[in-house]
């Protein structure tokens, strides 16, 4: 396991500990501070690469790791494209939850940009991507 796989995998368990008091937590419905539990984790599972879109990641690698790491974002079905479109809709998220605080209303409850299983998705996809770098880049 390399240094960077390895601070990974100690980074990613903020997240999941973070979705894990979240599970805890949370009773039916959800108390509305409990969300921040969920926009975090998204923050923390992404936080050594503020914003890793997809080209900054692959040009990163080719720049200073001298590694391309086009033919080996695939995993499961998922080409190339779909990682990167995934990637990107995750930075993307990430960035609307970095930026916006969301305001507690004791009325109708607002729509929270960050679903529980949209967390344990990108915690997914994180780790598959990391795993998919991994395998690409030299020891």
């Amino acid at each position: 396991m390399s240094k960077a796989e390895e601070s990974f995998q100690q980074s990613i368990k903020d997240a999941e500990n973070l979705l894990r008091h979240f599970d805890e937590l949370n009773t039916n419905p959800p108390r509305p501070e409990l969300e921040v539990l969920k926009r975090a984790g998204l923050v923390m599972a992404i936080k050594k690469l503020h914003n890793p879109a997809s080209q900054k990641t692959l040009q990163l690698f080719r720049d200073y790791a001298g590694v391309d790491l086009t033919d080996s974002w695939h995993w499961n079905g998922c080409d190339l494209s779909g990682v990167k479109e995934r990637l990107d809709a995750y930075m993307k998220l990430r960035g609307d939850v970095v930026h916006r605080s969301l305001r507690i209303s004791p009325d109708a409850p607002l729509v929270h940009p960050v679903k529980k299983d949209d967390l344990k998705k990108a915690v997914a996809f994180l780790k598959n991507l990391v795993a998919a770098t991994e395998k690409a880049t030299p020891a």
